[in-house]
């Protein structure tokens, strides 16, 4: 049987009501033989406007640097053996400019320093570019707004969108309940 392991998930849009909304919904689709309760403990969530965390700033200068939230988040893994953190999304953890590459690369190894010190693996949402047709940003890593160096950066790059109708008959698949890589 597959091993539990214990995850974080950072959001910093939602409140914990929606988000336990959606877990629910996911199981009961995914998985409806497992409940919330079977999870017994081994999910830790941090809502949007539960305080913020904060992992890389800058100055008026532009000059940016990691925080000491870091140090924090090292901290809780390994205090609760967290296995996996997401950050969704990850713009909401930085308050770095979006188009800087240096200043993105600084918040990136913040996460990175995380990942490592924390023996960890770690998972950033990034928002994509508004795009008039959402199918070009499936499978590419350029899509993400802002600053290209958080793919440098990153061990791999995923992009998610939506299954048009048209892909959906293609596959034989119900083209509302999947998104393409």
């Amino acid at each position: 049987s597959p091993k539990k392991i214990k995850v974080w998930y950072l959001n910093g849009e939602d409140s914990i009501d929606e988000i336990n909304r959606r877990i629910v919904a996911a199981l009961r689709h995914a998985h409806p033989h497992i409940t919330p309760e079977d999870m017994g403990g081994n999910l830790a969530i941090m809502a949007g406007g539960e305080g913020e965390l904060i992992v890389a700033e800058k100055d008026e200068k532009g000059n940016a640097w990691i925080t000491p939230d870091v140090d924090l988040c090292i901290k809780f893994i390994k205090k609760h053996n967290i296995s996996v953190i997401i950050v969704d999304p990850f713009i909401e953890f930085h308050d770095v400019e979006e188009n800087s590459n240096d200043q993105q690369k600084k918040a990136a190894q913040a996460f990175r320093r995380i990942a490592q010190e924390g023996d960890c693996a770690v998972l950033l949402a990034h928002h994509t570019r508004k795009e008039s047709d959402p199918s070009k940003a499936a499978g590419n890593m350029d899509s993400g707004r802002g600053g290209s160096a958080l793919n440098g950066v990153a061990r791999a790059v995923f992009t998610m969108v939506p299954m048009s109708k048209k892909e959906g008959k293609d596959y034989g698949v119900a083209f509302s309940d999947y998104v393409r890589w």
